[in-house]
């Protein structure tokens, strides 16, 4: 291990700030650019991003937007049973808020979610066909993860991008990593690359 330190050398902390809008999927495309835009406002507006842009120099506004989920090209069935977990997982944190707030307070989308839920085995964390997500219904799945053939991935990317998300990060945990990883290089990316961020 060297010895010798480089003064030059910083630290610099990144923060994610997670966002998951219950009922997003079901409003009209107009309505989702408008609440993506909304929080994307919000965001970047925070005294907190406002300082640390001007802390490392950058230009007021450049923060960007990054999504992330869990994808799966092919036939969408196969794609559900392999992304079922991650819906299951993001429960823990419905179930947080449902026990914060009061419950009619709640959207019954964010209710209604969990209604089914008897428990969660940390031992099957994130782990396909676990028993975690046996409540997780298929339009659950379709809502939170990206799946299908090349084209419905093409799509989701598209309206991502329209709703203002600058990266979108796969989570690649579903039992076809390689293969995955392989036909988004080779089908996705090259299709996809020019995307922009819009809003």
């Amino acid at each position: 291990m060297p010895t010798d330190a480089n003064p030059q050398l910083r630290l610099e902390i990144a923060y994610v700030l997670f966002i998951d809008t219950v009922g997003y999927s079901k409003l009209l495309i107009d309505e989702q650019k408008e609440l993506q835009q909304d929080l994307n406002d919000i965001v970047r507006q925070t005294e907190q991003v406002r300082e640390a842009e001007a802390a490392a120099g950058r230009t007021p506004g450049s923060v960007k937007v990054q999504a992330a989920a869990p994808a799966h090209v092919g036939p969408r069935e196969v794609g559900r049973e392999r992304t079922r977990w991650f819906p299951a997982l993001v429960s823990n944190h419905v179930v947080d808020l449902v026990n914060k707030y009061p419950r009619d307070q709640l959207p019954t989308a964010l209710t209604g979610y969990i209604s089914d839920r008897t428990g969660y085995d940390y031992h099957h964390h994130a782990e396909v066909g676990s028993s975690n997500a046996s409540f997780v219904g298929d339009e659950v799945t379709d809502r939170f993860c990206v799946l299908g053939e090349v084209d419905e991935h093409v799509e989701k990317l598209r309206e991502l991008a329209a709703a203002g998300v600058d990266q979108f990060n796969i989570y690649l945990m579903n039992g076809d990593e390689e293969d995955q990883l392989d036909r988004y290089g080779r089908e996705i990316i090259p299709v996809s690359a020019g995307l922009a961020a819009t809003v």
